[in-house]
């Protein structure tokens, strides 16, 4: 079971909110942008449910340079007793891939507090040998498998792996309206200070736990018979004759656009995709069809089928990534495939798009 280190996680009640969690019975770690209004000495309040409110005031070793990649240590007002405090760990290498998890005070939560699990697409998306002046405060990229219009609040959380902290949640990302991304800053970055201070690091790498490529739907893949000779625009002319030659374009620079980048990633893990995603819209055409799917539509109906296509698709897909790596999982991206799979001969919007075994 997950130890999400409840009791020794509190929420900052400064001019901003935010988060800091005990590294030992009188220091606390947060990010320094959470505390920077009492930064000259003025106390910090501290707060959860089992010990209640402390104050804390930032500690003297935190430097220039250390305000600047944003981390900052508190001096707790007085001894906090408990035997769950954060262990911390120094791992030079954080593979893709690999499951993390936190807890930290959101501020759309209020003070229940939140726990990012380690499941699903809670993964590290990539890390950052050196800092640079316009990313100066992390040095990796955490995906999110809930997306929150924003996860303010969070920061000064612990980035934790297998148990250990290796690091301090330090901003987010947004695309849109939503966040997409979570960024850490390492521990590595500041382990120097975590020595001075006189608690225990341990150097721990973290394992390369990347799920493994969906060899079996590689292998289907392969194996389909894309009998349907009609293009996408071919498909869409024979359910909707007054379609717009302008959606038609839109439809075919998306498929394009798929393609280009899909082009990057390795072909089995393309392939693998590919079929998960046929294989999720054709159950879903079968199902339509079954009942009744008329063989005239109107465009509004065709971009409803799309939708469903791309909402089964991609609940499948992020399902799927608990065990398996896929080159995309957001939505869009994966309409783009859908619409690339029906100009490739694999579906359509009538029944001559059904696969069906010799």
């Amino acid at each position: 079971m997950t130890d999400y280190h409840k009791d020794v996680i509190f929420q900052v009640e400064c001019n901003g909110k935010g988060t800091a969690f005990l590294i030992s019975e009188s220091l606390m770690m947060t990010a320094f942008h959470v505390v920077e209004d009492s930064e000259q000495g003025e106390e910090i309040t501290l707060f959860n449910e089992k010990h209640g409110k402390v104050t804390g005031i930032v500690n003297k070793l935190i430097t220039e340079d250390l305000k600047a990649i944003d981390i900052a240590v508190l001096d707790v007002s007085k001894n906090i007793v408990d035997s769950n405090y954060v262990k911390l760990a120094i791992s030079e290498k954080f593979p893709e891939g690999v499951k993390w998890y936190t807890r930290g005070f959101i501020s759309a939560k209020g003070s229940d507090g939140l726990n990012i699990l380690p499941i699903g697409s809670n993964t590290i998306t990539s890390s950052y040998d050196v800092l640079t002046e316009v990313r100066n405060n992390y040095d990796i990229d955490l995906s999110v498998e809930k997306e929150w219009d924003s996860y303010e609040g969070m920061s000064g959380s612990p980035f934790m792996v297998n148990g250990y902290a290796y690091g301090v949640i330090t901003t987010e990302i947004a695309q849109g309206e939503k966040t997409k991304e979570i960024t850490a800053l390492s521990t590595r970055k500041y382990s120097s200070l975590i020595r001075d201070l006189g608690v225990k690091i341990i150097d721990k790498e973290i394992l390369d736990s990347k799920p493994e490529y969906d060899t079996s739907a590689n292998e289907s893949y392969e194996l389909i018979n894309n009998y349907d000779p009609r293009s996408l625009s071919d498909k869409l002319k024979s359910v909707c004759q007054e379609i717009r030659k302008a959606r038609i374009q839109l439809y075919s620079r998306s498929a394009v656009n798929s393609n280009i980048e899909l082009d990057q990633f390795p072909k089995q893990r393309v392939n693998a995709l590919k079929y998960r995603i046929f294989e999720a819209c054709q159950k879903l055409l079968l199902t339509k069809i079954e009942h009744g799917l008329e063989p005239k539509l109107t465009v509004d109906q065709i971009e409803d089928i799309l939708d469903e296509f791309s909402d089964e698709a991609t609940k499948i897909i992020k399902e799927l990534t608990m065990d398996y790596t896929y080159p995309i999982k957001n939505r869009e991206s994966i309409k783009n495939a859908i619409l690339s799979l029906i100009d490739d001969c694999y579906l359509a919007f009538d029944e001559e798009g059904l696969y069906e075994e010799n």
